[in-house]
């Protein structure tokens, strides 16, 4: 079958534009993207605000939950095009190796229910990449891992639990990213940045943590070296050893976020595990609860966001935005178009 030409998709471009969400099926089973879909990338707020993922590329459809192959996840994320890859299917996806995810690519969970199981994602040295509206439960390893000069990559609505590492490890220069309305539960190590005091390279890492529920998890939420971190209006729920922590030389800008602390008080560290040295901690607007100890250290050392990105929408730490992370956090069941 004769694969659709560029006179082709400029027509049917036009078409998409009168038949408003609809989709508009090509030769070999692609489609254009309907612009209700991809409207997704104005969300991204912070460092990863850059972020387009596969915004003007093919639509590719999951049709199977193996490993691999034809119509599977792998086959379309670590193809080297720029992709928007939706599910026709639901239920476990069992890894047997991680995928190897490739720039310019949106793994977009919205309709349906995907849960990944075994191995996770990797993001090596790639760039603009989102993923949208995953599960990702019982692993080995990270369930995502990123590293390597990664960058402009956004991770929202995503629920992960129980993995025998980290649940996001962002390491070795990766920078400009976005992790955004994620809940994390059930989990020790949660969220490194910074391989090891060793890694002076990981200064330019630049992240944004926005709306998360961080639900009885025990530590790294995150646990930083280095580079610098805006974590505003997230929820730390009953953490069992410490909430935040900033070692070597990290800059830690904690903004309205609400800490409700269980036995552990300690919901800011400057000093983790063996590091040397310890990390800058601003607070500003933080609700702290059940007696959390929020510490500043040397907060005029600590960056201003302003000067990196405008898209921040800050709202203040009280019992509605609570009740709206415990509401939103984590995987939805969102309902869209074909």
């Amino acid at each position: 079958m004769r694969r659709a030409g560029k006179t082709d998709r400029l027509w049917l471009g036009t078409l998409m534009l009168l038949l408003g969400s609809a989709t508009v099926a090509l030769a070999g089973d692609e489609a254009m993207t309907p612009a209700s879909v991809t409207d997704l990338v104005q969300e991204v707020e912070g460092f990863g605000d850059n972020t387009s993922g596969g915004r003007g590329g093919e639509l590719t459809w999951v049709t199977t939950l193996a490993d691999a192959g034809p119509g599977s996840l792998r086959g379309a994320a670590e193809d080297a095009s720029r992709r928007w890859i939706r599910f026709r299917v639901s239920g476990t996806l069992r890894l047997l190796t991680p995928i190897a995810v490739a720039s310019d690519k949106t793994i977009d969970g919205r309709g349906a229910k995907v849960t990944i199981i075994g191995r996770g994602l990797v993001i090596d040295g790639q760039s603009n990449v989102i993923v949208e509206n995953l599960l990702f439960a019982d692993g080995e390893d990270d369930a995502v891992h990123v590293v390597n000069g990664a960058r402009n990559l956004w991770i929202d609505h995503c629920s992960l639990s129980h993995w025998s590492d980290g649940l996001i490890d962002i390491t070795r220069a990766a920078t400009d990213i976005t992790v955004s309305w994620c809940r994390f539960s059930h989990h020790d190590k949660v969220l490194l940045i910074g391989a090891s005091p060793a890694e002076t390279g990981d200064a330019v890492m630049r992240i944004t943590l926005h709306h998360n529920h961080f639900e009885r998890t025990t530590e790294r939420q995150p646990r930083l070296r280095f580079g610098k971190v805006h974590a505003y209006n997230n929820y730390y729920e009953a953490w069992g050893s410490y909430g935040a922590a900033s070692s070597m030389r990290g800059e830690l800008l904690s903004e309205a976020n609400i800490y409700e602390a269980g036995w552990d008080k300690d919901a800011i560290i400057t000093r983790s595990g063996r590091d040397p040295e310890e990390g800058y901690v601003r607070s500003v607007a933080d609700l702290a609860l059940g007696g959390a100890h929020v510490v500043e250290r040397e907060p005029d050392h600590v960056f201003d966001p302003a000067r990196f990105y405008t898209s921040a929408r800050v709202a203040p730490a009280d019992d509605a935005l609570k009740e709206r992370i415990r509401r939103e956090a984590g995987w939805r069941d969102v309902v869209l178009g074909p």
